[in-house]
């Protein structure tokens, strides 16, 4: 064996080490590719529900505000059921602009314009329609964009 040349175990060992090194680092990147999927998933996920929650409950407090307009002779609505039912819609209104990580499903599902058809609707029966058809395709969507088989 020559003075320049290495040790045939030596060379094993160094080729062992890289090809290691090399698992590790592509180990590593795949993790972490992983960890930020999940980490979307999740925050889409928290966004559905805090989307479909806060119009569900927007709607109930628009429904529990609405008998002056639904049945004829009572008197008009007080103040206080005018606030109740703008506070419902601008909290509504809220939570479907502020969408960060759904928002092009919340845009391509026309959620802003579905909700305003809602919120001026003043016929209860046709108010749950519509109510009805949105929570729909919120969950619908939602299912889709989170890949749960329905």
């Amino acid at each position: 064996m020559s003075a320049m040349q290495a040790p045939l175990w030596v060379s094993i060992l160094g080729s062992l080490g890289v090809a290691s090194l090399a698992s590790t680092i592509i180990s590593l990147l795949a993790n972490a590719r992983l960890q930020e999927r999940n980490w979307v998933k999740d925050n889409q996920k928290q966004e559905w529900r805090e989307l479909i929650g806060t119009l569900s409950f927007s709607v109930r407090r628009i429904l529990r505000n609405l008998p002056a307009l639904e049945y004829p002779g009572l008197e008009e609505m007080s103040a206080e059921q005018k606030n109740q039912l703008l506070d419902a819609d601008m909290e509504a209104r809220r939570i479907i602009e502020d969408r960060i990580f759904i928002f092009g499903r919340v845009q391509s599902e026309n959620l802003l314009e579905r909700w305003q058809l809602i919120a001026a609707e003043r016929d209860v029966s046709r108010m749950l329609e519509y109510w009805n058809h949105l929570h729909s395709a919120l969950v619908n969507a939602a299912h889709k964009d989170l890949g749960i088989k329905q």
